[in-house]
């Protein structure tokens, strides 16, 4: 009984570990890829669309349409912590990660159950992104910007 209970020990610890890691790598990789997310807008500011990370390690809607200047917000409202990345070097099968050429890739380390994160996208295209600790489950999303049109000008 005690080998038992000091093998499930040995486990808790080393899957804590590896979170921990992660974490610390996910986080890295942010900062490195000079990710221009934020946890907080600016007062007056909104977000243009709502993704929420779930649970059952999904992005609703997993699809969202917004235009160049808008700024999406991810929302944590599962009990675990949850990642937005869309970086090719971090995920585990390339073609589940896009960017637009031009584009920088994003990374918001761990998003904390009940917090959010919000990016601003500035180039036009399509953005395939992941949640990093859940790729593997299926936990992947898209953001497809569009060129915000100009205001057709009146002369008098």
């Amino acid at each position: 009984m005690r080998t038992l209970r000091y093998s499930l020990v040995v486990f808790v610890v080393a899957v804590a570990a590896v979170g921990v890691a992660y974490a610390l790598e996910s986080a890295g990789t942010a900062a490195a890829a000079g990710a221009s997310g934020t946890t907080a807008l600016a007062p007056g500011q909104t977000a243009a669309a709502t993704v929420t990370m779930t649970d059952d390690n999904k992005f609703k809607p997993d699809k969202v349409k917004v235009n160049v200047g808008d700024t999406v917000e991810w929302k944590n409202t599962a009990k675990v912590a949850h990642t937005v990345i869309d970086d090719p070097k971090v995920a585990q099968k390339k073609g589940n990660v896009e960017l637009p050429k031009g584009a920088e890739a994003f990374n918001s380390g761990p998003v904390a159950p009940g917090t959010s994160w919000y990016y601003t996208f500035t180039t036009p295209g399509t953005y395939k992104y992941i949640c990093g600790p859940h790729e593997a489950v299926g936990m992947k999303g898209e953001v497809v910007v569009k060129e915000k049109r100009e205001k057709d000008t009146v002369k008098e």
